[in-house]
């Protein structure tokens, strides 16, 4: 079988733009600007518009929404006696937990679970598992504000029907992960990795993952700073609960390609994350790699690659939305067209390949596909 590259995977991802003139003006005394700014605001809830006007769109949803919050429930109870709590929105928000809800059942993934270095379990579902191999693969972080992994299955879908075995989840706090760490055998919750919103629980968040990923029988998975004494303490406190230690998708990936993406907070972190591929030592002057490299080979920002504190190590894609941010809102001037080009420009003086792609009147929820109230374009 001829193997997809990992460079296809930067242009798997792109995003669908519409090609439109240029405006004339670049302000509100010009009637072409504000046409031009018209039709953007427009083209800004164009998804909203169709999600709440469509009445398949609504049936589909009504099904997709009892499926997530009835999974959601079952590790609610099922973990309970172990000493684990889930509070995040995915929990009783089914809007937050569908993703496209019109696609929600095209594919079923693999439900995987596994525990993070602060001691919390992580839910996440690998893609492609069933298909021959081997196969490069892609680890994919979450945006922040409550993200959830199913909101990122549009991605998922497409990259496993290209070839690549994926892993989406969810970051502590998140989805359907757990809120509190634990230390590691111990049942009783800890404050480490709360609140949710900090850059620790996707950097940290994206390491383990990949070491997730890239677990097999011969070498089952460790979290990041933890030692073999750590590990058996916990697998003797999980005795009975379901916790996955090896990749069930390992026998088909290959396990020297494997290319990264974030959304928001998570592209912050991947951007952090590539540095630690075994393509530099960089690695090696990066605290958050724990002096240990990766094999990766690609990074996608999805709104949009870290701009500070980052040295570019690998290719990297840059998408990003033109001037709005959660919502469509009037811009009596027009953006800075150089402003989405910080990542780019690093790149591209590090002399390696780079590719930037801005989203016409789009949204910092493009990527993400929040159900009724996330104004994207479509």
């Amino acid at each position: 079988m001829r193997r997809p590259s990992i460079r296809l995977f930067l242009c798997l991802v792109l995003a669908v733009v519409m090609a439109a003139p240029a405006a004339a003006a670049d302000d509100y005394t010009d009637p072409e600007y504000r046409s031009h700014e018209g039709d953007n605001l427009t083209r800004g809830r164009g998804m909203q518009l169709y999600q709440l006007t469509t009445p398949a769109y609504s049936e589909a949803f009504v099904s997709a929404s009892a499926d997530s919050l009835a999974r959601a429930q079952g590790h609610q109870l099922a973990d309970a006696r172990y000493g684990r709590a889930y509070v995040g929105a995915s929990q009783y928000m089914s809007t937050w937990g569908v993703g496209n809800a019109e696609d929600y059942f095209d594919v079923t993934p693999r439900e995987i679970a596994f525990v993070s270095q602060t001691g919390a379990k992580l839910y996440g579902h690998i893609w492609g598992s069933e298909l021959p191999g081997p196969r490069p693969g892609v680890v994919i972080t979450t945006g922040s504000i409550q993200g959830s992994n199913q909101m990122y299955w549009w991605a998922a879908r497409a990259l496993s029907a290209a070839g690549y075995v994926v892993m989406t989840y969810d970051v502590q706090g998140q989805g359907q992960s757990e809120t509190f760490g634990h230390a590691p055998g111990s049942a009783l919750p800890t404050a480490e990795g709360v609140p949710f919103q900090q850059s620790f629980n996707f950097v940290q968040g994206t390491i383990d993952a990949m070491r997730f990923f890239l677990s097999t029988p011969e070498h089952p998975y460790v979290p990041a700073t933890w030692t073999a004494d750590d590990v058996a303490s916990q697998e003797a406190r999980s005795d009975g609960e379901r916790m996955d230690w090896v990749n069930p998708a390992w026998a088909v990936l290959d396990g020297e390609n494997i290319g990264i993406a974030g959304h928001s907070l998570g592209a912050s972190a991947v951007t952090v994350v590539q540095q630690c591929s075994d393509e530099s030592t960089r690695y090696l002057d990066v605290p958050d790699c724990h002096g240990e490299s990766y094999p990766i080979r690609a990074v996608v920002g999805w709104d949009q690659l870290g701009t500070t504190d980052y040295v570019p190590v690998v290719p990297g894609m840059n998408q990003a939305a033109d001037g709005y941010f959660l919502s469509p809102t009037p811009s009596p001037t027009a953006p800075d067209p150089h402003e989405k080009l910080v990542a780019h420009d690093a790149w591209t003086a590090a002399g390696i390949d780079t590719y930037t792609l801005v989203i016409r009147a789009g949204t910092h929820l493009e990527w993400s596909q929040v159900a009724y109230h996330g104004p994207a374009t479509r």
